[in-house]
């Protein structure tokens, strides 16, 4: 019987080829067969997905008895029962969508700067952006989770951009101290756009500032 992998080793193997790795080097990389390694790829390019696909003849979980007494059941006895075994209703979070070079590239970094001290960590400004799209339904979606499965992998929803109007903002934080939020106009995407609003307007005064706040400790 073929080996099982599951999905993460599977979604991280079907994005290995376009870091131009052949299906010999990813074999050797990962330690799986080669031939494993050509049917994850194949089928991730026929279905779009790693996940595998219900099996057919399955001997249904529910039979006609069960089905006309769940019938009978209030939602609130539903929600009873689930809160009885740890499950309840929570927000679902989001998380940006990565592919699995992402993952490995963070991984990387990690393993690379996990013997830096605190006092290194506070010299380095943290920045990001987000996107806010306007005119966007406030209502958040809800899932039914047990406690520790918050930030699980089917717990979590990817967030796509959807074409909506939006405007995007920028800021960082180095150590305790944040800089200003920027507000980034049209076309904030482009290379010099960045430059110009976030580069030169917000990043270098802030870095300046903390450097100074630091020197003066």
């Amino acid at each position: 019987m073929p080996h099982q992998y599951d999905n993460k080793t599977k979604a991280r193997i079907a994005g290995m080829p376009d870091s131009g790795l052949s299906l010999r080097k990813i074999s050797e990389l990962t330690v799986i067969p080669k031939t494993s390694i050509q049917d994850i790829v194949t089928r991730f390019n026929d279905r779009g997905m790693v996940q595998n696909l219900p099996r057919p003849g399955r001997k249904p979980i529910l039979n006609e008895r069960d089905i006309q007494q769940l019938k009978r059941v209030s939602s609130r006895m539903v929600q009873r029962v689930l809160h009885k075994e740890g499950i309840f209703s929570r927000i679902e979070v989001f998380k940006p969508h990565l592919r699995p070079q992402h993952f490995d590239e963070q991984l990387a970094f990690a393993q690379a700067h996990v013997d830096w001290s605190l006092e290194e960590w506070k010299k380095v400004i943290w920045m990001d952006k987000s996107s806010f799209e306007l005119s966007k339904h406030p209502t958040p979606t809800c899932i039914w989770r047990t406690q520790g499965e918050q930030y699980s992998f089917d717990s979590q929803v990817v967030q796509h951009h959807s074409g909506r109007q939006s405007i995007m903002v920028w800021a960082g934080f180095c150590d305790t101290k944040q800089s200003p939020l920027f507000i980034m106009g049209p076309n904030a995407c482009r290379i010099q756009v960045f430059i110009d609003n976030v580069y030169s307007i917000g990043l270098l005064p802030t870095y300046d500032h903390f450097q100074q706040q630091q020197q003066a400790r």
